[in-house]
């Protein structure tokens, strides 16, 4: 499974600040021949994503660094 891509601080640390970012706007029209703006939507470009290549990054990413000793993740065949 993966990779997956992770937007995000350290583990117990909010998300970063997304005034940055732009909001999109609708895809369609509305009655009035406008394309409001979505509310609570940003447009985060692809390279302020981290690649995560398996779920045990997931893993650190969310929870900080695994217990040692502990077995990584097999994958379901």
């Amino acid at each position: 499974m993966g990779p997956f891509f992770w937007f995000g601080g350290m583990p117990g640390e909010p998300l970063p600040v997304l005034d940055a970012y732009d909001s999109p706007r609708r895809a369609t029209h509305n009655k009035a021949g406008e394309r409001p703006v979505r509310k609570n939507h940003r447009l985060i470009p692809g390279r302020n994503f981290q690649r995560l290549d398996d779920f045990d990054q997931v893993l650190e990413a969310l929870f900080g660094p695994l217990p040692a000793g502990m077995l990584p993740v097999e994958p379901l065949v």
